[in-house]
């Protein structure tokens, strides 16, 4: 019952709020009671569109959970980084090369989905917000909402289109995670 109350919840307080009322909204609840949620843009038309890198990097089906993990923990520590290197291809590709020059990120199927991550960020970096209302960045957790809210005053507070960035971005190598995770561990 709490679960199609949530799916309701996204689908008409998240999903149908963005323009053309047409996005997918999700929630990734673990066990433990953590959870992400995001919401995307469906533009299928468009080959690099956040939603058809989503569909591709959660569709991977990738070998070593420690890959993932890598992955999921530089992207979200080089958030900045990456914010102001996305329309860069020589500086997103030295970024890759540096953080992501172990073996684990060597394997064939490891690179091909770098290559996807790397068209991914470049995609969602490039996203225009501009027109959203509040109530469209509900896909933000409640404690960035408040802080956002509580720093848009001040100088250097948190800027609301790149927090949901982040949280595009991170909740899709969330979710390829929980796509990849190996129940019987």
């Amino acid at each position: 019952e709490e679960a199609l109350e949530l799916s309701r919840n996204l689908q008409d307080y998240v999903a149908k709020k963005y323009p053309n009322k047409n996005a997918l909204a999700y929630e990734i609840r673990h066990h433990s009671g953590q959870s992400i949620r995001s919401v995307i843009q469906k533009d299928w038309e468009n080959p690099q569109s956040p939603i058809n890198h989503f569909m591709k990097l959660t569709g991977a089906y990738l070998e070593d959970d420690q890959f993932l993990k890598s992955v999921i923990h530089k992207t979200s520590l080089h958030h900045g980084l990456l914010k102001s290197i996305h329309n860069d291809d020589y500086r997103l590709r030295a970024f890759r090369n540096n953080f992501y020059n172990e073996n684990i990120h060597k394997t064939e199927e490891n690179m091909s989905f770098l290559d996807e991550l790397e068209s991914n960020i470049k995609s969602i970096y490039g996203l225009d917000f501009t027109g959203l209302d509040e109530d469209q960045f509900l896909a933000l957790d409640e404690k960035t909402k408040k802080e956002i809210k509580e720093e848009k005053e001040t100088e250097g507070g948190k800027d609301k289109d790149n927090e949901l960035r982040k949280n595009i971005l991170y909740g899709t190598l969330r979710a390829a995670k929980f796509m990849n995770q190996n129940d019987q561990k």
